[in-house]
């Protein structure tokens, strides 16, 4: 079974949303579990694993009063985008955002 990136990232929203309210290490043992099937691929499957590897070692940052802390579609963002360059022979400068706490990401800056 295929699992595309849309399909991926809308469902890790939907269990991090308020029904099922998952947290980072929850998701991150779904998408460990989702590697360990065999029947289950990804269109790019290193990518996908770069970005868990970066989503698993972000650490929060201070928004106001509270901490945040990039979102695993944050990290695909990026992983997707360093990828389709390497594979176009493109320099990469940086992915830029201004979500303080997707710029702690590898290979992200502030614009």
């Amino acid at each position: 079974m295929l699992i595309t990136d849309v399909v991926l990232v809308e469902s890790l929203w939907t269990l991090k949303g308020k029904k099922y309210r998952l947290d980072k290490t929850a998701m991150i043992d779904v998408l460990n579990s989702l590697f360990e099937e065999p029947n289950i691929c990804f269109k790019d499957g290193q990518t996908v694993w770069r970005a868990l590897n970066d989503y698993r070692q972000a650490k929060p940052v201070k928004a106001g009063n509270k901490k945040k802390e990039a979102d695993f579609s944050d990290a695909l963002i990026v992983n997707k985008t360093r990828f389709y360059a390497a594979e176009k022979g493109e320099a990469l400068n940086g992915v830029y955002t201004f979500d303080n706490a997707a710029q702690i990401l590898p290979g992200t800056a502030a614009p």
